[in-house]
């Protein structure tokens, strides 16, 4: 059996892998992350639709806000988030239905109700 240059070999490159080799690098070990695809970032990199970017996965994954969870990984693996608040947190388009989910799920029954009476 031969040695490796790699202390850990992360597989797949979306934001778990990502965030896992980050810490890893960081703590000082030797990491080679390992992806399939042509980009890392896995469904956080996006689409683009129709000359339309859509940014998908972060805006998706909850505790991106201060104090959340994403970004207290970013602060650990040391990259700036810009964080922008807003509300409604999240807006769901379907072809006759517009709902937009404010950032308190208290307010959301209010609004589906609106659109499915």
């Amino acid at each position: 059996m031969t040695r490796s240059a790699w202390d850990v070999v992360v597989v797949g490159g979306g934001v778990g892998g990502l965030a896992a080799a980050g810490l890893l690098a960081n703590a000082g070990r030797a990491v080679l992350l390992l992806e399939a695809s042509a980009q890392v970032g896995g469904s956080c990199r996006g689409i683009t639709q129709d000359g339309y970017r859509y940014d998908l996965g972060v805006g998706l994954i909850t505790g991106a806000d201060p104090g959340g969870a994403v970004a207290a990984l970013c602060e650990r693996l040391q990259i700036g988030l810009p964080i922008a608040v807003c509300d409604p947190a999240v807006q769901v388009a379907l072809p006759r239905h517009r709902v937009n989910l404010s950032r308190s799920a208290e307010g959301w029954w209010p609004e589906i109700r609106r659109e499915f009476p």
